[in-house]
């Protein structure tokens, strides 16, 4: 996994491989935070669609 900051948002790429030969799918995770919310979003490698999900910090 890797990390970097990319417009103010925290993005982790994640290479997945079936070995040391083979490179397979790259997942790219955005991470944008503040003090009430987590919203962290990829591509779901299985379809290609858009996955967002929303974390609200609950007292």
């Amino acid at each position: 996994m890797e990390y970097k900051i990319v417009d103010g948002k925290i993005h982790r790429v994640t290479v997945f491989a079936l070995s040391e030969f083979f490179e397979g799918k790259t997942i790219i995770t955005e991470f944008e935070v503040d003090a009430e919310t987590l919203i962290f979003r990829d591509n779901h490698h299985a379809d290609g669609h858009l996955r967002e999900w929303v974390m609200r910090r609950v007292e």
